[in-house]
């Protein structure tokens, strides 16, 4: 059971309910393969509280929608596995019409396929997946409205993610990754069908991180680690207007040093460069938003 956060406009007061049963079944036909089955249940909705005459209405409800899910796991070696699942989708959503109700909840599924690998006893990992997701519903800027949002109509997102982390050697960890993302209507108004649907999602997206712990003999326990974030360039489109941000690299960097057997001490550093971008693009006067700027942290942290 859950309730929502409350969504206010000038004229409303929207608050949301909702609950589910959830069962999931594990069978193992033969030793390499793994099934998975399961599904969940769900009871929805929303009241629109009207602030100026103080009546409260139903604004969207669902009963017992069904959500089936199923996976299968299948391990090609004692260090490498594939696996593919299918998922239903049913979110509720809280954004709000010009009209002052709240959307549908978003309904859809998804499909993955992908390998997965580890190598030294599960202390490094690795893993390729694709995938596809269909969804209806998803709340979108009203272009003619701003601040409000409509349901798009079908739409589809794709790509694929791959990752590498853990340890190369017993003081040398890493983490890298790469995502790809497609996006683009499969139904809605004149002219959106094959457009892109999420302007504001990156293409592209590279992740990496690592960390090193330096010998005894060089500084005694003493840390250090850096980062980099890369996207590719997005945009936001109402009418005519495109507001375009470029691509952006922000990097980070950490040291950290054990002051005492239990007590760490770390400095943290993100955004390292001050590198000024948008992490977000909207309308002309809203959802315009850069990413932070340089910031520093310290702590000291104890365990007992």
């Amino acid at each position: 059971f859950a309730t929502g956060p409350e969504t206010i406009n000038a004229s409303s007061r929207i608050e949301t309910e909702s609950y589910g049963l959830y069962g999931q079944l594990r069978v193992k036909p033969v030793r390499a393969l793994t099934l998975i089955a399961g599904g969940r249940l769900s009871w929805y909705e929303a009241v629109a509280h009207n602030r100026r005459t103080d009546i409260s209405e139903s604004n969207g409800k669902t009963t017992g929608y069904f959500t089936p899910y199923g996976a299968a796991v299948f391990d090609i070696s004692s260090t490498m596995s594939l696996y593919g699942s299918y998922s239903a989708n049913f979110a509720p959503q809280t954004e709000l019409t010009v009209a002052g109700r709240v959307l549908a909840p978003r309904i859809g599924s998804q499909v993955e396929l992908g390998v997965k690998a580890a190598w030294l006893d599960g202390q490094l990992n690795a893993y390729v997946a694709a995938y596809r997701i269909i969804d209806r519903n998803r709340a979108i800027s009203d272009p003619d409205n701003d601040g409000f949002f409509i349901a798009a109509g079908k739409v589809r997102a794709q790509g694929f993610e791959t990752e590498i982390s853990g340890a190369l050697t017993a003081n040398w960890n890493l983490s890298t990754g790469y995502t790809y993302t497609e996006t683009a209507f499969l139904a809605g108004d004149d002219g959106e069908v094959g457009q892109p649907f999420s302007t504001t999602t990156p293409k592209h997206i590279f992740k990496f991180w690592t960390h090193y712990t330096l010998p005894d003999d060089v500084a005694r326990g003493l840390e250090i680690g850096a980062g980099l974030r890369i996207a590719s360039k997005f945009y936001s489109q109402t009418g005519l207007i495109r507001r375009q941000a470029n691509g952006y690299a922000v990097a980070s960097a950490q040291i950290a040093y054990p002051v005492h057997r239990n007590v760490k001490l770390s400095l943290n550093v993100e955004n390292l460069f001050d590198r000024r971008y948008y992490e977000r693009v909207g309308t002309a006067t809203s959802l315009n938003q850069y990413g932070a700027p340089r910031n520093v942290t310290l702590s000291l942290r104890g365990t007992f």
